[in-house]
């Protein structure tokens, strides 16, 4: 088993102050990327989001995280070092999207090019997916012709209390990452640690 981090930079501070009521229902890591490496992570959840004139937002959800483009490229610098000393690194990259808008082309070609950017600027790091998060349709296809096996194990795509995800109970956790990775991310390690999948957990 190969650790990996779910909305890997969401340790960061809401980017509007009006945004932070709400930062216990979008923070899903307490670690910085240099943290979660030193933590055994390999594998990082990029998710990404533009404003209308193409400025670069880290969101998960509707948050805004107050981290820069220039930020986002130490990290990347950081990781495709460590890529280039042997390590495999993986990146899979998202367009933070809950639904389509009226400028979907507009913000699709600035994800587009922010996937060719980054994929020829670090050249040693593996980026997957290239989706659409309101219907997971592929917008760029990176060059990693194999995705490895995933196993998400987090708030959103389990049920903290059992009965599956189609209870209304199992939306609870939900609104709070923490709670879920407190009570289970031990048994999901123990579960998993002889496996070869990567393991995508929150609050690393």
């Amino acid at each position: 088993m190969i650790l990996a981090s779910h909305n890997s930079w969401s340790y960061a501070k809401p980017k509007y102050w009006y945004m932070y009521p709400f930062r216990f229902m979008a923070k899903c890591q307490s670690k910085n990327i240099r943290e979660q490496w030193n933590s055994g992570v390999r594998m990082y959840d990029l998710r990404v989001f533009f404003d209308e004139t193409g400025n670069l937002l880290i969101r998960h959800g509707l948050m805004s995280f107050n981290i820069s483009p220039q930020e986002l490229c130490k990290d990347l610098e950081f990781l495709n070092e460590k890529a280039n000393m042997g390590y495999t690194v993986i990146i899979r990259v998202i367009l933070e999207q809950n639904h389509k808008n009226k400028k979907q082309k507009l913000m699709e070609y600035y994800f587009r090019n922010f996937c060719i950017s980054i994929e020829s600027l670090y050249t040693h790091v593996f980026f997957i997916e290239g989706v659409r998060k309101f219907d997971w349709q592929t917008i760029h296809s990176f060059n990693m012709s194999v995705t490895p096996v995933i196993e998400h194990k987090y708030s959103s795509t389990t049920a903290m209390f059992g009965g599956g995800n189609s209870k209304w109970y199992a939306k609870f956790d939900d609104f709070w990452p923490w709670l879920y990775a407190f009570i289970h991310n031990d048994y999901n390690f123990a579960k998993y640690i002889d496996n070869s999948c990567y393991l995508m957990l929150d609050f690393i």
